[in-house]
């Protein structure tokens, strides 16, 4: 089985990296300094399960159209760069292969099918800190490190996705099969969302974020106003208030000091996932006549600092 971790940075390398020290055959796609780290030093792993390094990577900026398509295609890239890096793969992957896909955001699948054959595109997501510490070195703090997948169809795995999650079994990854991914999608987007963006808006921890009263209740209304705009998006009927509630006792249950990656790309000034995030609430908000006063803050304060990035780049 050929695999292709493309848009390899802290997810990315993190899964790819374990398969790779299980002895599966898997290339990176990766660009900049983190490639030339990883071509002259190899993949370093540093791990809350174990520290190893990875010395002799197949790792690339280009496709060679002379080698072989792939079995498995892993795009773990940022939605911002998901267009044109699935139009860059559209023709390295085999007519039985999968393309597995784990963004944030809720339009990744329908990006990445105007390249592929849509039964060939599975939805993942990643449950998993890790982050590039630096050039060629990756940092996983999670005690967790889970990948949960399904296609929109609803349908039952392919023989290559049983394999692919046969080869992540036995590289100490937990992965699982789901007939119904929206929902779990619609979750996670809903606490990534309201974190990415206050965090990111306050430039503070997840526990600054809830032991100030008024962040808190900032917090609570986010998530409210996220899950309201994702209602008709789920395939299950939920209460909101149920929703928010759960939200709120999985963020008390995470590190203090967590942050986010949207957070690090303004603190970078780098180019964000805030319309995937933000900026999608507040679009379905619109769409659908429903208020969301504080993605509404949060999305005009972080657009402008981008915008100012833009200018000033």
């Amino acid at each position: 089985m050929r695999i292709l971790i493309a848009g390899a940075g802290g997810l990315g390398c993190y899964f790819g990296g374990l398969l790779k020290r299980h002895s599966f055959d898997v290339d990176f796609l990766a660009r900049g300094r983190h490639l030339e780290a990883i071509k002259r030093d190899g993949l370093k792993i540093k791990s809350v399960h174990g520290d190893f390094t990875i010395s002799a990577v197949e790792a690339f900026s280009d496709i060679d159209p002379e080698k072989p398509p792939y079995d498995i295609i892993l795009l773990s890239s940022k939605t911002t760069d998901l267009d044109s890096l699935s139009c860059k793969l559209k023709n390295s992957l085999k007519t039985e292969g999968n393309i597995l896909h784990i963004q944030n955001g809720l339009d990744a699948y329908s990006t990445i099918s105007k390249y592929f054959n849509p039964n060939q595109v599975i939805t993942g997501i990643a449950y998993i800190v890790s982050t590039i510490e630096s050039p060629g070195t990756i940092l996983q703090k999670s005690s967790v490190r889970k990948l949960q997948f399904g296609n929109m169809e609803g349908s039952a795995p392919s023989n290559t996705f049983k394999r692919f999650e046969k080869a992540c079994s036995e590289s100490e990854i937990d992965i699982q099969w789901t007939s119904a991914i929206q929902d779990p999608l619609i979750e996670k987007f809903i606490f990534i969302s309201a974190f990415s963006g206050l965090t990111s808006y306050y430039k503070c921890t997840l526990g600054e974020l809830l032991s100030d009263p008024t962040r808190y209740h900032q917090f609570e209304s986010c998530l409210k106003e996220t899950t309201e705009v994702t209602l008709k998006m789920r395939s299950h009927p939920v209460a909101v208030d149920d929703v928010v509630q759960s939200k709120i006792e999985f963020s008390k249950s995470l590190e203090s000091n967590l942050t986010s990656s949207l957070q690090a790309d303004f603190a970078n000034q780098k180019l964000s996932e805030l319309n995937s995030l933000t900026g999608k609430v507040v679009k379905l908000g619109a769409e659908q006549s429903i208020p969301t006063p504080i993605n509404d803050m949060i999305y005009q304060k972080l657009r402008e600092d981008e915008n100012g990035f833009k200018r000033t780049g």
